[in-house]
């Protein structure tokens, strides 16, 4: 996945693209966006993007400081056994 290194990377060669982004999401959370529209990810796949707080269960502040993104630009984090309607 490496989300983390993918959106630092975009950042650095195409900043005027990463200006535009109202979101950075993966495939899942677009796929599901797209079928229920709602923007959430759970901790499970959170997990994978290198800034999820694994302890805390939300996203890494410093990190998101690093990348110059903010929390409204991530999707609502919930846990994966949460039912969905």
């Amino acid at each position: 996945m490496s989300l983390l290194v993918k959106i630092k990377w975009l950042k650095e060669t195409q900043p005027e693209l990463t200006k535009k982004a109202a979101y950075y999401i993966g495939i899942k959370e677009y796929i599901f966006y797209c079928l229920f529209q709602q923007l959430i990810c759970d901790y499970i796949a959170s997990s994978g993007t290198g800034y999820f707080d694994i302890h805390q269960f939300n996203w890494t502040e410093n990190v998101l400081k690093y990348l110059s993104i903010n929390k409204n630009q991530l999707p609502q984090l919930f846990p994966p056994t949460t039912k969905i309607n």
